[in-house]
């Protein structure tokens, strides 16, 4: 087994556990007595991040591996779970929009840091310059977290999960992830 293969074990795993915690809630997000759209999007969304997280990592083959580098890759999905688990309430009976809107804050903050943990990676372990096309979605995502965090209002909320999808569909389509695209978000 190389060094990369082991640590591709435990990335894959903080990934799973996280993709977990959000198919723990599939039922609820389909439920049409508990369905919310705007939490609906977000879970997609996520669960979608998720899967380009896991490709994306294919560009981290070569790296010169220490705690420090493995600490870095581990953050993004360490982040993706603390958003998943913003996302799935931990009681069942709990209306889902209620739900996000007063987990929106933790949910944006873990979403908007995935960016920065993603740009730091992508510089510092693969060389991939701070001003590239691909940042300019990682902006736009910023300032999604950044509405989605002051704003409750569920209108705006609505606007800014369409968008999220809409953009997260735009960059597969756009960069067509071949394995190992590193998406410096």
């Amino acid at each position: 087994m190389t060094l990369f293969e082991y640590i591709s074990v435990a990335f894959s795993v903080v990934l799973s556990l996280s993709a977990a915690q959000i198919f723990s809630n599939i039922r609820s997000v389909l439920d049409p007595a508990r369905r919310d759209w705007v939490h609906g999007l977000w879970t997609i969304h996520i669960l979608v991040l998720h899967v380009i997280v896991w490709w994306s990592g294919w560009a981290l083959r070569d790296v010169s591996w220490n705690l420090a580098s493995f600490s870095l890759v581990l953050t993004a999905p360490a982040l993706l779970y603390v958003a998943a688990n913003a996302l799935v309430p931990s009681d069942q009976s709990v209306s889902l929009r209620e739900h996000f809107l007063a987990n929106r804050t933790l949910f944006f903050t873990a979403r908007g840091l995935v960016v920065f943990t993603s740009w730091a990676a992508s510089y510092m372990l693969l060389g991939t310059p701070l001003l590239t096309h691909a940042r300019i979605t990682g902006v736009v995502i910023l300032t999604i977290c950044a509405v989605g965090i002051a704003s409750a209002n569920y209108r705006v909320q609505i606007a800014i999960a369409i968008l999220g999808l809409l953009l997260e569909v735009f960059v597969i389509g756009y960069f067509r992830f071949e394995a190992g695209f590193w998406t410096g978000q």
